[in-house]
């Protein structure tokens, strides 16, 4: 970026060496041997060089001593020298703002995970109290507690419960009996049952053998009207004795 030039200088950077009139200033600012007076502009900015450590790496010429004389055709070369100590400068000054930025968002960077670990710990040591604390009260809780039983009452215990348990075996032996008496009767009671059916069924088929014997005569079949309602009445009813 290219910079202003000092009234004092009234310079301007040739693309060659050639030599150029001196302005009103420039003679001002010169001694009359040529030198450049001290309290002048390029005599300060001269001192500030010399002074300065950092501008060590510049030329040999531009160290030297203020009122050391400088030849008319170096002033354009040393305000170039200047312009480009003043753009390292400024680089420089650039560069260290952008590491105390860096080192300063950094720090908050620290700070933001410090404060955050705090926060974590104390939340730690507040379930670490807690747990703490219950465990306490459950062990007062287990102290106040009953007294855990003695052999004798185990004993006693075991006894009453062998005791519910033979009792429980009686009372399914018992059960198991009656279940298998009440499985006989029901045999017993099919097998009447089937025996009535095969008696029914012979008295039926002999009545109906006698009725096709009374059938053919015409006056018995009107007194035995009553024994063909009778068979009808009985082949209603079979079905239900099944």
């Amino acid at each position: 970026m290219p910079h202003s030039v000092p009234p004092a200088f009234g310079l301007r950077i040739a693309s060659d060496s050639s030599p150029r009139p001196v302005s009103h200033q420039e003679e001002e600012a010169m001694n009359g041997n040529g030198s450049i007076h001290a309290d002048s502009y390029p005599g300060r900015i001269l001192k500030m060089r010399d002074d300065d450590p950092v501008s060590s790496e510049a030329p040999s010429r531009v160290r030297g001593e203020p009122t050391h004389s400088v030849p008319e055709d170096e002033l354009p070369i040393l305000v170039h020298e200047l312009r480009i100590e003043n753009e390292r400068l400024k680089q420089l000054l650039d560069q260290a703002r952008q590491r105390l930025e860096k080192t300063d968002r950094m720090i908050e960077q620290t700070q933001a995970r410090e404060q955050e670990y705090e926060r974590l710990l104390e939340e730690k040591s507040e379930v670490i109290r807690q747990l703490h604390l219950e465990l306490q009260n459950a062990g007062g809780r287990r102290a106040e507690g009953p007294a855990a039983p003695n052999e004798e009452e185990l004993i006693a215990l075991h006894q009453e419960l062998e005791r519910e348990r033979e009792q429980l075996k009686q009372d399914e032996e018992a059960l198991m009996s009656q279940v298998r008496e009440m499985e006989i009767q029901m045999s017993r009671e099919r097998a009447d049952l089937a025996r009535q059916k095969n008696e029914l069924t012979r008295l039926q088929n002999e009545l109906k053998h006698q009725l096709e014997i009374a059938s053919r005569d015409a006056s018995l079949r009107e007194r035995l009207g009553p024994l063909y309602k009778l068979q009808e009445e009985i082949q209603r009813r079979r079905p239900q004795g099944r």
